[in-house]
């Protein structure tokens, strides 16, 4: 929430973005499926506003588990 120096308070609303919609990373993928792939990371990542913790969160989850650590 924000006021505005009018004195009017302005708050912003964030749909959840359920990071579920993305596909696991395939790292055998071609470059453009890849490319693609992180396009639209980062496309949710924006709509759902959410915190640098929290990428770095589901991105370990999207990757195979020999990267993830």
């Amino acid at each position: 929430m924000k006021t505005t120096p009018a004195g009017t308070t302005v708050m912003q609303f964030r749909p959840y973005v359920s990071p579920s919609t993305l596909d696991d990373f395939d790292e055998k993928a071609s470059l453009t499926a890849r490319r693609r792939w992180w396009e639209r990371f980062l496309n949710l990542t924006i709509q759902g506003g959410w915190s640098d913790e929290m990428k770095v969160y589901e991105l370990k989850l999207k990757m195979p588990p020999a990267v993830r650590n």
